[in-house]
């Protein structure tokens, strides 16, 4: 596997690639090669097919980008199409709560150009205001249950104590401490 400049009238499409793109979704990566660039090479076979980043290659068409990196390898036709299947299937799920702070402090300009579901969207609550910033510390019907072994406690109560305090000043949340 190596990474090299390649022209991207000679990139193909993979054959037979199964997954499409409509065209909000392919505005929203030309949008985002516009404002990033495209940080994340294409990867290709030796015949200059796109095994992965089949909707990057037509956004990078029709921007009329000239050149691109891309990752070549060299692999049998069907381990080529298990890892075209592999780069378009395999995702993480979202910390919806995690999300909410990593977002907080974006504009509407900023989420819309991540590209972030709108399903995602409706589950985390987006503030623009600065004068909301204690709502947004504050989330809410989110119980999480805490199990610390007995010995690891009484041998650092002091410093767990101290975290859970923490939590509380700065976000607002209760904690209580069950035997």
């Amino acid at each position: 596997m190596k990474i090299e400049k390649r022209k991207v009238a000679e990139l193909k499409p993979y054959p037979n690639n199964p997954r499409k793109c409509d065209k909000a979704t392919l505005e929203k990566i030309k949008n985002s090669i516009k404002e990033f660039g495209l940080v994340q090479p294409l990867v290709i076979n030796k015949n200059n097919e796109v095994i992965g980043g089949n909707q990057r290659l037509k956004a990078l068409q029709e921007l009329n980008i000239d050149e691109v990196d891309v990752v070549v390898i060299d692999m049998p036709k069907k381990r080529e199409k298990a890892l075209n299947l592999a780069l378009n299937k395999i995702q993480a799920e979202w910390d919806l709560l995690s999300l909410q702070y990593f977002i907080a402090d974006l504009n509407e300009e900023d989420i819309q150009l991540a590209s972030i579901d709108d399903i995602i969207m409706k589950n985390v609550e987006v503030f623009e205001d600065d004068k909301e910033t204690e709502q947004r510390n504050k989330p809410k019907n989110i119980q999480y249950i805490l199990t610390i072994p007995p010995k690891v406690f009484l041998t650092q109560k002091n410093e767990i104590i101290e975290v859970l305090e923490q939590l509380k000043n700065e976000f607002g949340i209760t904690y209580e401490i069950k035997q």
